[in-house]
């Protein structure tokens, strides 16, 4: 029995290393090159929206689950995962230093900021340059879809620059995971040797200093191998779920390019996601201003 469990493991870890190298040739696609992948698709979408568009079905209907359930909720399911993520492969790259895990997750605070205060000014926008058709009653949008009439406001796709943005957060975040594929992280007996025998460097290649502790205990060295595969575990499986987010965002994105929106709300929709991940992580996030910088391996 003993025998069969462990080829039964065996196997099972064999088949989860090839599922696992797969996610990551998809998730260490450069985040450029995502971006360009959304930005076409939105502009091919709306094409086909206008000159051809799909018979209905039922992702076609805004009401269908991943739209109400997902898509809505795009940026809570990116937390949601993201954050222990993240969390954690710092955690341990840092060797347990809160403060810079701290430093690392405060870009997803910035992106919470960002979405709110793009959300809160879209709305503004709509409200500002609507009115409400058949009804001189209503001055707010909210009053309008109410009675079921029709708010003629400028309306800036909120789904397309949601998708987009939370699509490449995940794209940049993840590209940590090259720090768990990296064999010469994993601990070793001589990591924990006495002062005497321990190398110039630690696991991380930094230098280590002759003055603090050192343990020896075998008991202390055992658990924190498996503390560390536990944990290179969990990051592993959060990681496949940042990356199939990632995919079904994509997707969500395409049907919303096809069948929702006009193809000007959604160019711009697209154009203020782009626009907020170039100025994010492409420049804030790399200037010495930032105290979280992006971490690229």
């Amino acid at each position: 029995m003993a025998k069969n469990q462990r080829v039964a493991i065996v196997s099972f870890q064999e088949h989860f290393n090839k599922i696992f190298k797969v996610f990551i040739k998809f998730g260490t696609i450069e985040p450029v090159v995502i971006a360009l992948i959304c930005w076409i698709i939105v502009i091919i979408g709306s094409l086909i929206h206008d000159f051809h568009r799909p018979p209905e079905f039922y992702l076609s209907d805004k009401r269908n689950i991943f739209n109400a359930l997902f898509a809505k909720w795009c940026l809570a399911w990116t937390l949601a995962f993201l954050t222990p993520y993240m969390g954690l492969t710092y955690l341990v790259k840092s060797k347990y230093n809160l403060k810079s895990v701290s430093k690392k997750v405060l870009r997803l605070v910035v992106a919470v900021t960002i979405w709110f205060v793009v959300t809160t000014v879209l709305d503004w926008i709509e409200n500002l340059t609507g009115e409400c058709e058949g009804s001189d009653l209503y001055s707010k949008k909210q009053e309008c879809f109410r009675e079921g009439l029709v708010w003629n406001g400028i309306d800036i796709s909120g789904h397309s620059f949601l998708l987009a943005y939370c699509t490449l957060i995940i794209s940049e975040e993840v590209q940590v995971v090259r720090y768990w594929t990296n064999e010469k992280i994993y601990p070793n007996e001589t990591i924990y040797a006495n002062e005497k025998n321990s190398p110039n460097k630690n696991i991380y290649g930094e230098r280590i200093q002759t003055n603090k502790q050192i343990y020896s205990n075998e008991t202390f060295q055992s658990k924190s191998k498996q503390e560390f595969v536990s944990v290179r575990c969990i990051c592993i499986v959060l990681y496949i779920c940042c990356c199939l987010l990632m995919m079904l965002w994509v997707t969500l994105l395409v049907f919303t390019a096809v069948y929702f929106h006009t193809t000007n709300s959604k160019i711009l929709g697209i154009i203020l996601a782009l626009s907020a991940w170039i100025l994010t992580y492409k420049v804030y996030f790399l200037s010495k201003y930032f105290p979280g910088a992006a971490t690229r391996f």
